[in-house]
Order: C-alpha cells, then structure tokens, then sequence
C-alpha cells in the first residue's frame, strides 16, 4: 500500500519526542503506519526498539488514536 499522507506531531503535552503517522486518502491512520522517535538536543533520533510486542502495539495504538483526532480536526467556523 502507497501511504499519500503524513501526520506529525512534536512535543504532544511537553514530552520530547515527535510522533508520526502515514494515512491512505481519506482513510484512518493505522498503528501499524505509526512511530515514535525521541527528540534530545533538539535533534530527532531513530525509534527505538521496543522488546515486548504487547507493549509496542499498546503504544503505536495510542499514538494512532492521538494522530487521528489532529488529522480529522476541523477549524471551520460554525455558523450562527
């Protein structure tokens, strides 16, 4: 699958890391299409490994369900 968009987001509540997440058209963002990469120095580092699976899809869940909500915002002002 040719993912055609990207969801970023840099310090989510403070924490020095960048989350990312790759979405198809108007689909939702997989947690399979989903990192996280720790910032130090004010330089983005590689992902880390994670060694327990049960924990890795725990989080790529959470930054997905986090990257959806940024992605389906909308700003448009509602009428009166």
């Amino acid at each position: 699958m040719e993912y055609n968009g990207v969801v970023r987001e840099f310090f989510p509540e403070g924490a020095p890391v960048l989350l990312q997440g790759f979405y198809f058209d108007d689909d939702a963002i997989e947690p399979e299409a989903c990192k996280m990469f720790p910032i130090i120095d004010g330089k983005i580092l590689e992902e880390p490994p994670c060694e327990d699976k049960a924990d890795e899809i725990f989080v790529r869940r959470r930054i997905a369900r986090r990257l959806n909500k940024i992605l389906s915002y909308d700003d448009t002002p509602n009428p009166r």
